[in-house]
């Protein structure tokens, strides 16, 4: 099934600011100190039920846009939480809500300083590394886009990080095959290959005008 990588815009033309980054950042005076915040971003980085950070959450989280920040429907933030790419306009929820996310959750972001409406943090489980079948994967290497690939196979999870230990972040994934339940899902976020939607997630999106959203490579997602 085809599937495409997917991040927010760091294009200043598109997101308004410079930082490549975010365009919003999470209000830390709703926490009352910073130790109270610190905790909560700390708190998706630790081994600990979700649904525990989810419930620590402010109820909307507040936030603020930075100066000059373009209004789009995908939008990065700060600081990063661990299982959570990106702020999505309530028009973008909607439309993913149309297809098989599998496994989700969410958490309204209100910014103090706008009257934009509501946005959403999605947070999205992790597919591991023991449940990528490496052996059926295939990668490649290309450190320019004038370059040819070099394609690569690995056996296991240790040749995979000692390929991408010598590549970084030139090394892609043109197959990945999964040892996982999640056949049929339209957004798969793994842990050691980035965010990946459906062509028909995707497709969807761009026919509905949605904005903020940048491609950065195909790949083919099989099941074991």
């Amino acid at each position: 099934m085809a599937f495409c990588q997917i991040g927010v815009s760091c294009e200043p033309k598109v997101i308004g600011v410079n930082n490549g980054i975010y365009q919003c950042e999470i209000d830390k005076k709703q926490f009352g100190n910073e130790k109270y915040y610190t905790d909560f971003v700390l708190s998706f980085s630790r081994e600990e039920s979700i649904n525990d950070c989810l419930n620590r959450a402010k109820k909307p989280l507040l936030a603020n846009l930075l100066k000059k920040a373009k209004i789009t429907d995908f939008m990065g933030y700060a600081p990063n939480l661990r299982g959570i790419p990106f702020a999505v306009s309530k028009n973008a929820l909607r439309i993913l809500q149309k297809f098989n996310l599998g496994e989700f959750n969410t958490i309204e972001l209100k910014f103090s300083n706008s009257e934009v409406g509501s946005y959403y943090l999605i947070w999205f489980p992790f597919i591991e590394a023991d449940m990528i079948n490496f052996k059926q994967s295939i990668l490649y290497y290309r450190s320019r886009l004038t370059q040819p690939k070099e394609y690569h196979l690995v056996g296991n999870y240790e040749e995979y990080l000692a390929l991408f230990e010598k590549y970084r972040f030139n090394t892609f994934f043109k197959k990945i095959s999964l040892n996982a339940s999640k056949e049929n899902c339209d957004f798969v976020q793994m842990r050691v290959g980035g965010n990946f939607i459906s062509k028909r997630l995707l497709e969807a999106l761009i026919d509905n005008g949605m904005t903020g959203l940048t491609v950065k490579t195909q790949i083919e997602l099989d099941y074991k």
